[in-house]
């Protein structure tokens, strides 16, 4: 355990859901849920995240749009590396080109650390369809087959609690790479920990 690290934490509140998340990189899961209302305190504790372990893990951090359809998904993560793509639209040799141009850039930061795990944080999920995780597994499987472990954090609203629930039903796949691990908070408070 790191809590002893978070000195640019100022709260202890914030320093265990900061220590949550850091456990979850070091058993390199595969993804998990930060949920809470608009205001609490999400991205902060994303940037706080990125400063404090950014330098021995690849951190990126993706700041979703709210889209209502899923074949806008991958905009979200190409914008972080200046790239303009549309995976779900077209298999063409151009899109290709540049989903490996993003691949190439999660391999090169990673391979500069060494550290053989990547971890991306796309804030604000609430409104994504299947199509978008989807796309995030093909990313995921990607980096897999370059031997890069990856872990995709996601945050939103209590409405992905919900939709958690009705994923494990209805798209267990999705479920269990991305929403099995979960951290329910409230004005920085933890509310609860669960794991799927």
């Amino acid at each position: 355990m790191l809590k002893s690290n978070f000195i640019l934490t100022p709260s202890r509140e914030q320093a265990l859901i900061l220590d949550q998340l850091h456990d979850w990189t070091l058993s390199q899961a595969s993804g998990g849920l930060l949920i809470g209302e608009p205001g609490v305190g999400k991205t902060a504790i994303i940037r706080m995240f990125q400063e404090l372990f950014g330098k021995e893990m690849p951190v990126f951090v993706v700041r979703a749009t709210l889209y209502n359809e899923g074949i806008n998904a991958s905009k979200n993560l190409s914008d972080c590396f200046g790239r303009s793509l549309d995976i779900l639209a077209s298999r063409s040799t151009t899109q290709q080109s540049n989903f490996l141009q993003i691949i190439n850039s999660y391999i090169e930061k990673a391979s500069a650390m060494e550290s053989g795990y990547v971890i991306t944080f796309i804030d604000d999920v609430t409104n994504w369809s299947p199509n978008h995780y989807y796309w995030l597994i093909d990313l995921q499987n990607e980096l897999a087959s370059r031997n890069l472990k990856s872990g995709f954090f996601l945050t939103g609203t209590v409405d992905l609690e919900y939709r958690r629930h009705y994923y494990m039903e209805e798209y267990p796949q999705i479920q269990r790479r991305f929403m099995s691990n979960a951290i329910k908070i409230s004005n920085y408070k933890i509310k609860s920990v669960s794991t799927e």
